[in-house]
């Protein structure tokens, strides 16, 4: 009976470990995330009737030009 519960207080012990280990494999701080300066350099280009629209992603501030 005593055996048994070792096993099993084994078998927890492993789990535990192994999740504690993929929890911290995993965590938001060790993925890539940029940075806020590129951030702010990061922006939507697009063509529309000869007129380049740029959206800043942080402001959502929308500018234009005219290359004419």
């Amino acid at each position: 009976m005593l055996q048994i519960k070792k096993k099993n207080l084994l078998s927890a012990f492993v789990f535990i470990f192994l999740a504690v280990v993929c929890s911290l494999a995993y965590s938001p701080s060790t993925e890539a995330k940029p940075s806020s300066d590129r951030l702010e350099l990061e922006q939507t280009f697009r063509k529309f009737h000869g007129t380049l629209v740029l959206k800043n992603l942080n402001t959502n501030q929308v500018y234009t030009f005219n290359p004419e």
